[in-house]
């Protein structure tokens, strides 16, 4: 009987304890638009070269000028002087990066024509 007890104290113990560990899942998120933007301006294929650029209102803040197949990335320009850019600067070259090897691999060169390309076939998907 004391056996069965301290195996059922010790199971109750455990469920408790793993409850107690698990995170909530519901919550809300926020997205606010800052007037920032990004985007991928230049892809040579041939080359494995991109220059994208971060701009507010009209105006560049940051060009990040990468060479992917030299493994070579150049900046110019800052986004600290933006009071809210939604990123920082490494996550903005990271973005860029990998937006440009994703073209670049799949040998596309003009990114706002794949995109246009892209939510045609979702529209049209949609309708069918």
């Amino acid at each position: 009987m004391k056996k069965r007890l301290i195996i059922a104290g010790a199971i109750l113990l455990g469920l408790y304890a793993r409850r107690k560990n698990r995170t909530c899942s519901v919550g809300w998120t926020l997205f606010k638009v800052t007037g920032v933007r990004d985007e991928l301006t230049h892809i040579d294929i041939e080359q494995q070269q991109a220059i994208g650029i971060v701009t507010y209102q009209g105006q560049i803040h940051m060009m990040v000028m990468l060479d992917l197949k030299e493994d070579v990335v150049t900046v110019t320009g800052s986004i600290e002087d933006l009071k809210d850019p939604g990123m920082d600067r490494d996550a903005y070259i990271d973005m860029f990066k990998q937006q440009a090897k994703f073209f670049i691999e799949n040998k596309i060169s003009d990114p706002h024509m794949y995109y246009a390309n892209l939510l045609a076939e979702q529209k049209q998907a949609a309708g069918s």
